[in-house]
């Protein structure tokens, strides 16, 4: 009588347990119901034209943020500081200069405005890292430096209110490094790890060696060619999205960091031409140019740049996801292609609830840096003479036109 008791109780504890599974919709090329579209309508536009020395960004890394005031703000990394602007485009001030002392930059690369009005700000050089943290009257308050603990943070994002943080974080061992994208609390122990990207450090006495480069500049490409690179986004209630650039494939984790949906999609591949590989390539000869020494720049050529996107495998076919974002109202953008030739953004829509809403583009390269805020979208585009100007535009999902 004990043991069949026991057996009925451990029957009824497995039926009431909560289920571990995991939702997963797989989606159609075509969306749910009736297409929508996002329909984006300018609103104001600054730039180099618009005034003196603030209105000229540049740098390997540019991004802007908003705070709830209708305020914007870019980090201009060329010039390591922030620059900062009314809802009229007009200019306000200058947060932080070049430098190595307090309120001063020396490698900035991210800015994030929590809700509460305070701020931090990131760089990354070499072995160091360090967040440099601003009151809600954007004052300095200190920076925090983090070295020498066998790993290197760098590409950081914030959830909305700074519970969890997002970064690509590489591991050191030996003459080797290891890659990952990963997502960790304010204690920065990892909550969640993306990817495993195993790599040789780089060997000095064969700076001068073209083959050397050549093998050591695709392996590290080949991290983004193959689609090995992994992306996150956070939602305005601190939900993540996850997603390798190889597969259609996103992950939904709940405020918790527990899996809550994923999200995939069937699509038509897409192929890239001989005119977007060339273009591909200029760019990544002129990224180089920005980090490789001067002094062996002339050893590299065009045919040298050719050979290591085609080395790393940079084929006809392309990933299919180059970027997560999400909007005010919980819908997930997915970034599914770049055309570095026209420079035009294909994207596409999922409500919060997993569904496939439809898709838009847009161009000058203008998604890469898209953020939502206060009924808005605000980015950065590069225009045809490669000025950087700031645009805001107002925000609307409509059904497409027939």
């Amino acid at each position: 009588m004990l043991l069949s008791g026991s057996i009925l109780m451990w029957i009824a504890a497995l039926l009431g347990a909560p289920s571990t599974t995991v939702p997963t919709l797989t989606h159609g090329p075509e969306p749910t119901g009736a297409a929508r579209t996002l329909v984006l309508t300018e609103d104001l536009r600054i730039g180099p034209d618009s005034g003196g020395d603030e209105f000229i960004w540049y740098g390997n890394v540019l991004q802007i943020e908003a705070d709830q005031q209708g305020n914007f703000f870019i980090v201009d990394s060329g010039n390591d500081r922030i620059v900062m602007f009314d809802k009229n485009g007009k200019f306000v001030r200058q947060i932080g200069r070049r430098g190595e002392g307090p309120d001063e930059f020396y490698a900035l690369v991210y800015f994030h405005l929590f809700k509460d009005g305070r701020a931090v700000a990131f760089q990354q050089q070499n072995f160091q890292t360090s967040y440099t943290h601003y009151n809600k009257q954007l004052e300095f308050e200190k920076t925090k430096k983090v070295v020498g603990d066998g790993r290197l943070i760098s590409a950081v994002d914030y959830s909305e209110d700074g519970t969890w943080i997002a970064g690509y974080v590489t591991y050191f061992d030996g003459d080797s490094e290891t890659r990952k994208r990963e997502v960790f609390g304010p204690d920065y122990k990892t909550r969640i790890s993306l990817g495993n990207f195993a790599l040789k450090r780089f060997d000095a006495s064969r700076m001068q060696d073209r083959s050397y480069w050549l093998s050591f500049l695709s392996a590290r490409l080949s991290w983004y060619a193959k689609g090995k690179i992994s992306y996150v986004a956070f939602d305005r209630d601190n939900n993540c999205y996850t997603a390798a650039g190889e597969h259609y494939e996103i992950t939904k984790w709940n405020a918790k960091l527990e899996k809550a949906m994923v999200i995939k999609r069937n699509f038509k591949p897409l192929f890239q031409g001989e005119a977007e590989m060339e273009a591909s390539v200029a760019e990544y000869k002129e990224d180089m140019m920005n980090q490789l020494p001067a002094s062996i720049h002339e050893m590299f050529d065009d045919n040298f740049y050719r050979k290591v996107v085609e080395t790393a495998g940079y084929g006809t076919r392309k990933m299919p996801i180059n970027g997560l974002a999400t909007m005010e109202d919980g819908s997930l953008l997915v970034w599914h292609d770049y055309n570095r030739k026209t420079r035009v953004s294909l994207v596409d829509i999922y409500g919060k609830d997993g569904a496939f809403l439809g898709s838009f583009s847009h161009p000058n390269n203008g998604f890469k840096h898209m953020i939502f805020k206060n009924g808005f979208a605000y980015t950065l585009e590069t225009t045809e003479d490669d000025d950087v100007e700031a645009v805001r535009y107002r925000v609307a999902l409509k059904p497409v036109s027939s």
